[in-house]
C-alpha cells in the first residue's frame, strides 16, 4: 500500500532539510556558498530545484490518481 501524498511530501522535506541543517549548522562557509549559489542561480542549484519540482510533481500526480489530492487553482 502506498503512503498518502501528505506523508510522501513530509518524508521528502525531512530527507532534504535534516542533512542540510546538520551540515550548515556545523560549517557557516558551506551555508554562505549555498546561499550565493541559490541567489546567483548557479547551474547546479537550478538543476537541483528542477529535480525537486519533478519530485513534488510526481507526488502530486500520484496523489491525484489515488484520490488523495484534488487538482485546484492556487488562487483559490
Amino acid at each position: 500500500m502506498r503512503r498518502p501524498p501528505a506523508r510522501n511530501c513530509a518524508a521528502l522535506f525531512r530527507a532534504l532539510t535534516r542533512p542540510a541543517v546538520n551540515c550548515f549548522s556545523r560549517d557557516r562557509k558551506l551555508y554562505d556558498i549555498a546561499a550565493v549559489a541559490a541567489r546567483d542561480k548557479w547551474p547546479s542549484t537550478e538543476q537541483y530545484a528542477g529535480h525537486l519540482q519533478q519530485l513534488i510533481g510526481q507526488i502530486l500526480v500520484e496523489g491525484r490518481q489515488a484520490g488523495g489530492v484534488r487538482a485546484q487553482n492556487p488562487a483559490g
